[in-house]
């Protein structure tokens, strides 16, 4: 029993060194705590930030979809009209819009042109905050050609020839052909 006295004689000067090792320890686990709830933030933020910008690509996709139908139904309209503004797509609370910007042409010869199609897509949770964006281009080759058809059935109403002996110009077929495609 004389030595547990002699034990606790000596612990008797160190009161308080416990509560000491608590603070220091406690103190040590706030501040990584800390850390990780940092890097959970920033890991939140990055996630969103992809989120927006898989959103935005596919939002440009979905411009250059509609630009390329337009282009199939009625190429003479949309050669002769520059777009305007963007296209808001209506979806609620987020902001995800498109631009399209038709450039070209860029090269040209007798009946081909080469021209470039652009559709940029806008997402983010809402007007305040700087959007992703994402731009998509697609090189077009729009050749023109002249649908000529046979006019030995009819007369020339006005009773002049046509250049060619039997033919007249009927139509102008526009054929496009994609060349190339890219997104970023």
């Amino acid at each position: 029993m004389d030595g547990y006295r002699k034990m606790f004689y000596y612990l008797k000067d160190e009161r308080g060194s416990l509560l000491y090792t608590l603070l220091l320890f406690s103190a040590a686990l706030l501040i990584l705590g800390a850390a990780f709830l940092k890097e959970s933030f920033n890991e939140r933020i990055i996630a969103k930030n992809y989120l927006y910008k898989i959103k935005s690509h596919y939002v440009a996709e979905a411009g250059m979809e509609l630009a390329l139908t337009l282009l199939r139904e009625d190429p003479e309209y949309f050669l002769r009209e520059h777009f305007a503004g963007p296209y808001y797509l209506g979806n609620g609370t987020e902001e995800e819009y498109f631009v399209l910007e038709w450039l070209g042409p860029v090269s040209s010869t007798e009946n081909t042109e080469i021209y470039t199609l652009e559709s940029e897509g806008y997402s983010s949770l809402n007007p305040e905050e700087k959007p992703a964006k994402t731009t998509i281009k697609a090189s077009l080759l729009i050749t023109y050609e002249i649908e000529k058809g046979n006019n030995n059935e009819e007369e020339n109403t006005e009773g002049e020839s046509s250049e060619e002996e039997g033919y007249e110009e009927k139509a102008t077929v526009i054929k496009i052909t994609m060349i190339e495609l890219s997104g970023r």
